[in-house]
């Protein structure tokens, strides 16, 4: 230890974390498990209590995905052309039907629940859906 006279505390404690690293990973499982118990540690208890601090932990972490992931959809919602006002009914229906009648020469085409009418919350679903995917262009961007 003569080396370790002229280290920090610091660079000795690391040092000795070291040298009982490289010690522990040497020994096999069993010679682990045998001074375990000598120790007084019950290894099922304590694999226990590790799986559940590490499930504890994951879950955290899924938890403060999840909320992050919240955030940005509001976010992104608030910000999205779907949010802003729409035109009137008679417009929605007027630009749909238009570009329904496009049919082929588009590549739309649609499918309406036993082919009937919409309702009103039926138009303004179809045409926040065809902004959201470029099919029509929102005709009151912010200028």
């Amino acid at each position: 230890m003569k080396e370790a006279k002229g280290m920090g505390a610091e660079t000795q404690m690391a040092a000795l974390e070291r040298l009982i690293s490289e010690d522990l990973l040497a020994m096999s499982d069993e010679d682990l498990l045998k001074e375990a118990i000598e120790d007084g540690i019950d290894p099922a208890a304590k694999a226990s209590e590790l799986r559940s601090s590490a499930l504890a932990k994951i879950n955290q972490a899924k938890r403060e995905k999840l909320t992050a992931a919240r955030r940005g959809y509001d976010a992104s919602l608030r910000e999205s052309p779907v949010a802003k006002a729409r035109p009137t009914l008679e417009e929605i229906k007027r630009q749909i039907q238009a570009l329904i009648r496009g049919g082929a020469s588009n590549g739309l085409s649609l499918a309406f629940r036993k082919g009937e009418t919409m309702s009103d919350a039926d138009w303004e679903s179809l045409w926040d859906d065809m902004v959201e995917s470029g099919l029509i262009g929102d005709s009151r961007k912010d200028d």
